[in-house]
């Protein structure tokens, strides 16, 4: 859950997906990711974790995930 993160470049998205076309809705589609995202696993018999938190959840894989890495790789300041 710590691994993926879904974002841009911050000048246009490579290799749009057909519900996000461009950067613009990309907010649009964190929303439809939260209201959705469970009730998915559900239809599709995927168990989440006991303690999942859909907020928690959606911040990572939509920013938090991609800050943790990027702050990971540069040398710590001393």
């Amino acid at each position: 859950l710590k691994q993926i993160c879904l974002g841009s470049d911050f000048d246009g998205i490579i290799n749009p997906i057909y519900t996000c076309d461009s950067i613009d809705e990309l907010n649009y589609f964190k929303i439809q990711f939260r209201n959705d995202f469970i009730q998915f696993c559900q239809d599709s018999q995927v168990a989440l974790p006991g303690n999942f938190s859909i907020n928690k959840f959606t911040d990572d894989l939509f920013y938090e995930n991609g800050k943790s890495f990027v702050l990971n790789q540069l040398p710590e300041v001393t």
